[in-house]
């Protein structure tokens, strides 16, 4: 483990979240070791398509370079192992989204206060202009601007990355941290792929800034009607992320509790919170509500992290 790994963990011991014993009997030891029994799933990668997600990273968790601390969902609380090919230790799914968050916290000048939940939000700005409507929603960032306020009084972080594309709304991302000052803040981030030509402000690597969001991020927002929602989500589950997403119109937010507590009972459904496409910032804004509730009981959002990295597994 590097030396800043150690002392995030070593900083996170004292104060961060911990899974307790409810967890820890629904999640028993396995037999053998989680390393060799899923050997073969552990190299492999998220299928993405070809948008924001589609870089040759591994986006996962357990063996990403990326990370400050690699974690995986098949460890049992409390639980190290050694993974040789990176040469690395993992952590279990709580140890290691706490101590990711910390970094998080500290790359975009947040406070560093593990019990406020941290809203990661990652966009193409070019989306916006290359729609064929020129839908100024397309990357959801419009939405999630308008979200901010809210979300801070109701006690929230918020970590923003995008990348280039629209002149207005990266000037808006970029004055997060002045008008909400360790609660939210912006960066703006050239895709090494884009065609864009990058401000000297704008941070250089996207790619592995955009996985430490995910590591770091309770809550991922996918407010966008782009071709990178389902890769979004897909990744945000990949990084125990709960998305948080618009669904079908006329949906309505009532669907999203009980698919949360249906999880929790063991269900199949593991969708993360999902509200009505037409109702915009004031639906998004009730499921944050309902996701910071769940977020109050430590068991149950470990749980719930545990539920959505697991789908992204079969």
């Amino acid at each position: 483990m590097s030396a800043g790994a150690s002392g995030v963990l070593h900083e996170w011991a004292s104060t961060g979240r911990r899974a307790g014993p409810a967890f820890a009997r629904a999640h028993p030891r396995s037999r053998a070791s989680p390393f060799r029994r899923l050997a073969p799933r552990r190299g492999a990668a998220v299928v993405v398509g070809t948008g924001l997600f589609s870089s040759g990273a591994s986006w996962n968790p357990a063996t990403d370079l990326a990370l400050e601390t690699n974690y995986d969902l098949y460890m049992r609380p409390g639980d190290v192992e050694y993974n040789t090919t990176i040469e690395r230790e993992v952590y279990d799914h709580v140890v290691g989204k706490a101590a990711n968050k910390l970094v998080t916290q500290r790359e975009y000048g947040l406070d560093e206060d593990h019990r406020a939940p941290l809203v990661g939000f990652i966009a193409d700005l070019a989306n916006e202009r290359h729609t064929s409507s020129g839908d100024p929603t397309a990357s959801g960032t419009d939405v999630l601007l308008a979200l901010v306020p809210h979300l801070v009084a109701d006690g929230f972080q918020i970590a923003v990355h995008v990348s280039p594309g629209d002149e207005r709304l990266e000037a808006l991302v970029r004055a997060l941290a002045a008008t909400h000052p360790g609660r939210a803040a912006g960066a703006v981030v050239a895709r090494r792929d884009s065609c864009e030509s990058p401000k000297s402000n704008d941070v250089a690597d996207d790619d592995a800034a955009r996985r430490r969001v995910l590591a770091g991020a309770d809550l991922l927002a996918v407010l966008g009607r782009g071709p990178d929602v389902a890769d979004a989500r897909a990744v945000a589950c990949r990084y125990g992320a709960v998305p948080v997403s618009r669904g079908k119109s006329g949906w309505g937010l009532s669907r999203s509790v009980p698919w949360i507590r249906n999880a929790i009972k063991g269900k199949r459904k593991k969708d993360g919170f999902v509200y009505d496409a037409d109702a915009d910032v004031d639906g998004a804004r009730a499921a944050f509500a309902e996701a910071a509730a769940s977020f109050g009981d430590e068991n149950e959002w470990a749980t719930i992290v545990a539920g959505v990295m697991e789908e992204t597994r079969r």
